[in-house]
């Protein structure tokens, strides 16, 4: 059982890098395509802080997002 939840986790610590190399590399760029300096410095300090949210499942992400939109 705490290999599948090892697993599980060290799967979930690698969406969650996908996602924000994704998000750096869509909002992150200037017209000229190139990363904006600042943005990437501001996302990398964030990165490094503790959440202000934990999310349980999809729903109550979605739910959040669509609350603070």
């Amino acid at each position: 059982m705490a290999i599948k939840i090892t697993n599980k986790k060290i799967s979930i610590h690698k969406e969650i890098e996908l996602l924000r190399s994704a998000i750096i590399g869509f909002l992150g760029k200037d017209r000229e395509g190139a990363y904006r300096s600042d943005f990437v410095e501001k996302i990398l300090a964030a990165s490094h802080e503790k959440p202000v949210h934990e999310f349980k499942n999809k729903e109550t992400f979605l739910t959040h997002i669509r609350n603070h939109s």
